[in-house]
């Protein structure tokens, strides 16, 4: 039930487009999130030892800095999380006026971003399950991964505190909100790209974006015990990282630093430091290959190869079938979504160069 109705609110505020739909959704669940982020967290703080939790959590571990597989997926869930490398901020980009506030705008999101993860979140979860489970289980809690951790482990936590009903539903209702306002921005790019690209109207753009991705959630859904999640994870995160590289060579090398920056600067109240150009022109470049070159060198082969994963019989929708299928089903469709997107962009390029070609015959004539 939970999960058609994320679906239907999803493409509900989808259709209403970016000021009616997503801005106005934003506007009451955003601050909806912070309140019940920072109400978990008093909650959190006045449990009895969460200084053991505090310091597990907060203690960093320096000797995995130098493991391939921390900084790609760490890249991919801030790329992801900011929503870089998905479409999202240049589809936002477009409704934007150009003497708007890029530059302090940019930052109070990235700020207000990281404080509800990083700090919020952070804060939450795992030291809360190193009090009531003891840092020697958090090891195995942790392979549970992220919908392990939300929806198994931390209802079990939250039955062992007082008032632990009334902090679940705090949890769930936070998660549905921050899913919602999540997935509202995944799903824009494309809605905008039917409707301004390929000509589509409204009802048709949402009506196509909404198939695929029902296809995709069943998949998900009925392949999650095979690790069709974990599958669709670690491409996104590859994906996110590729992309997010793309866009900064194509900003140094086509669109100039200085440009670049002239424009971003251009009706803001803040300044952009000098280093900054000279971050965006060398840092992150080389960072972004250094991350994607050491994780394909160290981790690619095994985790194409399914290193480590052991197959076995599973429950796939109504078919018994085994976890390396579901596997090689979720890589199979993704890679034709790929391919599928791309045959339709060059169709759509093709034919506005088509259009084009005509109008300007006509305009000869």
């Amino acid at each position: 039930m939970e999960a058609r109705l994320a679906f239907f609110i999803n493409f509900i505020v989808i259709y209403f487009g970016i000021r009616n739909g997503i801005e106005l959704m934003n506007k009451i669940a955003l601050p909806a999130i912070f309140i019940l982020g920072i109400l978990l967290l008093v909650r959190t703080l006045m449990e009895p030892n969460i200084g053991k939790g505090l310091g597990y959590m907060w203690n960093p571990d320096f000797s995995r800095l130098f493991d391939s597989k921390v900084w790609f997926e760490a890249a991919g869930q801030i790329f992801f999380t900011l929503s870089v490398g998905i479409g999202v901020i240049m589809t936002y980009a477009s409704y934007v006026k150009k003497k708007q506030d890029i530059a302090l705008s940019s930052l109070s999101s990235c700020a207000a971003n990281e404080l509800a993860e990083i700090i919020i979140g952070g804060t939450l979860v795992v030291p809360l399950a190193i009090v009531i489970y003891g840092a020697t289980n958090i090891s195995e809690i942790a392979k549970m991964g992220t919908f392990g951790l939300s929806f198994q482990t931390m209802p079990l936590i939250f039955s062992k505190i007082s008032l632990g009903s009334l902090f679940q539903f705090v949890w769930f209702f936070l998660l549905f909100l921050a899913g919602i306002t999540s997935s509202v921005s995944i799903l824009q790019p494309a809605v905008s790209f039917f409707e301004d690209e390929a000509g589509f109207n409204k009802k048709l753009s949402v009506g196509i974006v909404a198939i695929v991705t029902f296809i995709f959630g069943l998949l998900a859904v009925f392949g999650l015990n095979a690790g069709a999640v974990d599958e669709m994870d670690w491409m996104t995160d590859f994906c996110l990282i590729s992309f997010g590289l793309v866009e900064t060579l194509v900003f140094v090398c086509i669109i100039g630093v200085e440009k670049g920056m002239k424009d971003l600067s251009d009706g803001a109240d803040i300044s952009i430091p000098i280093f900054f150009h000279w971050t965006i022109k060398y840092l992150t470049p080389a960072a972004l290959i250094l991350v994607l070159g050491a994780w394909l060198f160290q981790n690619a082969p095994g985790r194409i190869l399914l290193h480590g994963v052991s197959d076995g019989p599973v429950k796939f929708a109504f078919w018994e079938t085994s976890k390396f299928a579901v596997i090689n089903i979720t890589r199979g469709a993704m890679l034709a979504l790929l391919i599928a997107i791309c045959l339709f962009i060059a169709y759509v390029w093709k034919r506005r160069g088509m259009d084009s070609k005509l109008l300007a015959e006509e305009g000869e004539s």
